[in-house]
């Protein structure tokens, strides 16, 4: 069986262009592993299609992918062939890359004037009550004031049963509350997402899985890291 590997963004050819029967691959290149992402080095043949791009570098140990892709990776900083990281690295105060400007989450590093005070992402309408809070589907008890128009109707029905909603992220488990539902009590029972636990939280490691705004990014370790 034939499988299209999709190669055309890398070097401007059309999908239909290259066709790899993946019985040609080396066993310990799996097809998930095409195109995924990441440099798999067994993929990284002719037979693989190189791995659908994924190891390609547009200069030393800069690989193309990571160009603007919202991260300032230092190997691509200063590596004109690879534009310079395109915007990732680029700053708007000390501290502070513009990428990070406007993404929903409050960079304190960015609330300055020359950075737009984090595109409002630090701006509240109430205190503890970040604007992107209002309206996003949760009640959050922090937002239900007059301020902030009591959460922008979050607030109007229980997210599950027995779950008021100011029982959801008042620093005290809620087991009724610690459901996906809920958005696990928003952490009050050590959990904050499905696969997210409490020891991945700032372990200097970024786990995808805590990447969000309820286990707060993964309180930073996905920020810079690669």
């Amino acid at each position: 069986m034939w499988h299209v590997v999709l190669l055309g963004w890398a070097w401007g050819l059309e999908v239909s262009d290259l066709q790899v029967p993946l019985s040609a691959c080396p066993s310990d290149c799996l097809q998930a592993f095409i195109g995924d992402g990441f440099c798999n080095l067994p993929c990284n043949v002719t037979d693989c299609g190189f791995d659908a791009g994924d190891c390609e570098l547009c200069a030393g140990d800069c690989f193309t992918r990571w160009v603007s892709d919202g991260t300032c990776d230092p190997e691509c900083q200063d590596q004109p062939a690879c534009q310079n990281d395109g915007t990732d690295c680029q700053i708007c105060s000390e501290d502070c890359l513009t990428v990070w400007v406007g993404n929903g989450y409050c960079d304190l590093s960015c609330n300055v004037t020359a950075c737009q005070f984090d595109g409002d992402d630090c701006a509240e309408c109430s205190p503890g009550c970040p604007l992107s809070w209002q309206g996003d589907g949760v009640c959050d008890k922090e937002c239900y004031t007059a301020l902030c128009g009591f959460d922008l109707s979050d607030c109007h029905a229980e997210c599950s049963s027995n779950c008021p909603a100011d029982y959801i992220g008042d620093l005290e488990c809620d087991l009724q509350c610690n459901v996906e539902e809920c958005r696990w009590d928003r952490g009050d029972c050590g959990q904050c997402s499905a696969t997210c636990t409490q020891e991945m939280l700032g372990n200097s490691i970024c786990d995808e899985d805590c990447n969000n705004e309820d286990c707060r990014f993964d309180f930073g370790d996905c920020a810079l890291d690669r």
